[in-house]
């Protein structure tokens, strides 16, 4: 199930076998995949602890934000993009298309060249 949902989280990429039991590897059996699903359970029960985290955001509201979105995310859909950047109103944001969620694998060049690109007109050294 591991392996299916990794793959299913690639959209424009398919990783190679060396690439996938990279994900896969520290959890070679179902026992040890087990954390996989009380994280999940853990999040939906932690739903008023996100809430009060949600609820300070204001305080770093105004701060620069780069937003990155996968287009093909089974997981985050549009409707949290809107969210996350009308909390973050001095936004921008890019969406790569053909990405699914695992943004790093498939979307890696263009995520170098949009932060390379945002990072150095929004922080000084």
């Amino acid at each position: 199930m591991l392996a299916k949902s990794v793959a299913g989280g690639h959209k424009r990429t398919k990783l190679s076998p060396d690439e996938a039991m990279h994900y896969t590897a520290p959890y070679p059996d179902a026992k040890s995949r087990t954390p996989h699903a009380v994280f999940l359970r853990e999040l939906t029960a932690a739903r008023s602890d996100l809430q009060d985290l949600e609820r300070s955001l204001p305080a770093i509201s105004d701060l620069p934000t780069l937003i990155l979105w996968g287009d093909k995310d089974s997981f985050y859909k549009q409707p949290e993009e809107s969210r996350i950047e009308a909390m973050f109103p001095n936004h921008r944001t890019h969406v790569l298309e053909g990405v699914g969620h695992f943004i790093q694998d498939d979307g890696g060049d263009e995520i170098i060249d949009h932060i390379n690109d945002w990072w150095p007109k929004h922080h000084t050294d």
